[in-house]
């Protein structure tokens, strides 16, 4: 499989930033016009939004959690690292033996570390907004 060429991952990049700069522009914009309005009535909006934010982040945080721990799976199963079909870029060193298994058990343990914090930002943002809002 041919890695992509470096113009194309330019320009996606570039797209990426200009939509993200884009996305906090309309964040800002939207919260300037919320406050101004009533307090009790903003709150639900901004705990809506604050949950939205929480959740990309534990889906995202979930999603590498979950593609780490199936490359690991796959490297372990052929005993090489990087496995078999993966898009390498530039010389990477091919791992077989021994230590494509070590390089597959410590990108289980990162996947379990990405797992975990998928579970722990949004039980701490519950104890967060419940300290807030009492």
């Amino acid at each position: 499989m041919r890695a992509p060429s470096s113009n194309r991952t330019l320009l996606a990049g570039l797209l990426l930033a200009i939509g993200g700069l884009a996305a906090l522009y309309g964040l800002r914009t939207w919260l300037d016009g919320l406050s101004t309005a009533d307090p009790a009535a903003a709150l639900p909006v901004l705990t809506l939004v604050l949950w939205g934010m929480v959740a990309l982040v534990a889906l995202s945080l979930a999603g590498t959690a979950a593609l780490l721990w199936r490359v690991a799976a796959r490297a372990t199963a052929a005993q090489r690292f990087p496995p078999p079909g993966v898009t390498v870029v530039g010389r990477v060193p091919i791992l077989t033996g021994a230590a494509a298994l070590r390089r597959a058990r410590l990108l289980r343990l990162i996947a379990g570390f990405l797992g975990l914090m998928a579970l722990v930002v949004p039980a701490t943002m519950t104890v967060v907004l419940d300290a807030l809002l009492r």
